[in-house]
């Protein structure tokens, strides 16, 4: 699936597993920060040629790779933005010595992150924001938080462009054609000196 915005939000497991094997192609690199025991990047591995799991936990990546022996599980801070830039490094200098692959990435074409639905929401917008502006353009960004998903939810962006309903006279909003914009002034300007009919 082709979709312009880099960043998804979901809400629950079961959204967040179904949009990240909807933007994953068989070719992309990608990279799962919070991948846990690895279950997701287990399932993920399935739709993708190259997928590595990271997570802080020591412990958590040894389960990981006693579980899923073939997969690549680290153990790395998620704001290490430095190590997993080594990591997607580690994968390109894989891909180019395989015969297989038709050249290197420019890192990760999907980053995946999952570090608990309900993490703080200062915590999941700083480590996104992180990504956005570290990762290449085209990565899309998966994000699982309930909170940034609200958020984003009550959000609209303004826009200046010349079809917005709202004009700025005297330092007060005033919607275009209600009683004391301009519009409505100048239709009522017409009215009194008989203008504007057919």
């Amino acid at each position: 699936m082709q979709v312009k915005q880099r960043v998804l939000l979901c809400h629950s497991t079961t959204h967040y597993r179904t949009c990240a094997a909807s933007v994953i192609n068989y070719n992309d690199a990608v990279l799962e920060v919070g991948s846990h025991e690895g279950e997701c990047t287990w399932l993920m591995s399935r739709r993708c040629r190259y997928i590595v799991g990271v997570d802080k936990s020591e412990v958590t990546i040894e389960a990981a790779r006693k579980r899923y022996p073939g997969l690549r599980f680290e153990a790395v801070d998620g704001f290490d933005v430095a190590a997993l830039k080594v990591c997607a490094a580690a994968i390109e200098r894989e891909l180019s010595r395989s015969n297989l692959a038709l050249g290197p990435p420019e890192g990760f074409a999907v980053v995946l992150v999952d570090i608990g639905g309900i993490a703080s929401l200062p915590t999941v917008a700083a480590l996104v924001g992180l990504y956005y502006k570290e990762f290449p353009w085209n990565t899309k960004i998966v994000v699982k938080s309930v909170f940034l998903k609200r958020m984003m939810e009550d959000c609209l962006p303004y826009n200046p462009a010349p079809s917005n309903p709202w004009q700025w006279t005297t330092g007060t909003p005033v919607i275009a054609g209600a009683p004391g914009s301009a519009a409505a002034a100048a239709a009522a300007a017409a009215a009194a000196t008989g203008g504007g009919g057919a």
